[in-house]
């Protein structure tokens, strides 16, 4: 993952911060637009604070087509410019279908055009567009981010409905309805302003910009909505490609990766173990045989293919003996003879590698033969069109 940091004022050399997991940082700094890395996957733009503005509205129900306009008139009293001017965004899970109450982030689309086309100027196309801070959840998880320089600090909060700038004179917070003897959960500042945020939060915990712009990452909303919305197929790959990171890297998904990890070890212990038990089984089985040919042809001393040389031997032996075999042909006629009505003839017969090739008998005569008992004979027949084949199985 790529993370840039939109400037205030159109520049061509900008802060990024790369990730491999979008939970640690590989690396951070600033660099040329044209020379950012074009090998980290998603590319997401941070919007600064500074120019968005938050409107709490209550959306009318079925209204997802024409969204933009339902905006513009709720909001065109509470705007400082023409609301055609301005990019509108909602807040993840807003209820577009039903209607209710819901957030909405607005910028100036003229800035975000300005901002955007240094990167399509060199091939790059963010797939995100997300707000550097954004309303808190709930009013329990309250923000406040002290950011910039000790000369010009920033210091922002960001409650459950909007996200304000404070003066740096804390008598004067009270009028913004932030109540200094009721700090946010939430406190962290910038390396440079660690120690002046202490003096008025003790709890202020060190967060970096290339930090705060990977945790917007996760924020939820994405302002790449309208002019700027993506495709439902590139929404869909990207959705799941978070979801698939989040449970690779994610520590709330920890003792579900242990167990699959753990179920995983146990099925290749147990296949392993089944396939020892295979290959006993067949060498035990090999041994009998191997025995078995021992006994009853000593004269052979090299076992090699036990089973076959087996019945190799006993091919040899019947040979000798002038024992008559299922795979002779005259054996296979007289057998064949049992079952054909009187007249049945066949017009062709061929005879090859133990298999008997009969053409030319009627319908009613090759059902007849199919449903004969062949194995009893260690025979197999099978038909095809008006061709039959008896061919001899191996005895056991």
């Amino acid at each position: 993952m790529l993370i840039v940091f939109l400037p205030l004022t159109p520049s061509a050399v900008v802060s990024y911060v790369q990730s491999s997991n979008a939970l640690h940082i590989l690396h951070s700094g600033e660099a040329p637009i044209a020379e950012l890395p074009r090998d980290s996957g998603e590319l997401v733009a941070i919007i600064p604070w500074s120019v968005l503005s938050w409107h709490p509205v209550t959306l009318p129900p079925g209204n997802q087509n024409r969204i933009n306009p339902v905006l513009m008139g709720l909001l065109e009293d509470h705007l400082l410019e023409e609301a055609s001017n301005l990019h509108f965004a909602l807040a993840p899970n807003s209820p577009v279908h039903k209607g209710g109450k819901t957030q909405v982030a607005v910028c100036a689309k003229t800035w975000l055009r300005e901002a955007l086309a240094p990167f399509e100027s060199q091939g790059l196309t963010p797939q995100r567009l997300v707000p550097e801070l954004c309303p808190a959840p709930s009013a329990s998880e309250q923000q406040l981010h002290w950011m910039g320089s000790p000369e010009h600090p920033s210091i922002v909060w960001s409650n459950d409905t909007s996200v304000l700038s404070l003066p740096r004179q804390s008598h004067q917070w009270p009028s913004l309805g932030y109540e200094p003897e009721q700090p946010p959960t939430h406190c962290y500042a910038e390396p440079a302003l660690l120690s002046l945020a202490n003096a008025l939060v003790p709890t202020c915990q060190i967060q970096t910009s290339a930090q705060r712009g990977l945790l917007a990452c996760h924020n939820g909303w994405d302002l790449a909505q309208g002019e700027w919305e993506q495709s439902t197929r590139l929404r869909g790959w990207r959705q799941l490609q978070q979801t698939w990171q989040s449970f690779i890297y994610g520590d709330q998904w920890r003792a579900t990766r242990w167990a699959l990890v753990l179920i995983l070890m146990i099925q290749i212990i147990g296949l392993n173990a089944w396939a020892w038990h295979i290959n006993q089984q067949r060498e035990a089985q090999l041994q009998i045989l191997k025995r078995a040919l021992n006994e009853s042809f000593p004269a052979v001393k090299v076992i090699v293919e036990p089973l076959l040389q087996m019945r190799g031997e006993l091919a040899r032996l019947q040979q000798s003996k002038g024992i008559e075999k299922n795979d002779d042909l005259d054996v296979m006629l007289s057998t064949v003879g049992q079952y054909l009505s009187p007249g049945a003839t066949p017009t062709a017969i061929r005879f090859e590698n133990g298999q008997l090739h009969l053409e030319g008998l009627d319908g009613p005569t090759l059902q007849k033969l199919s449903q004969v008992n062949w194995a009893q004979y260690h025979y197999e027949w099978r038909q095809e069109s008006q061709k039959a084949i008896l061919s001899a199985t191996v005895q056991p």
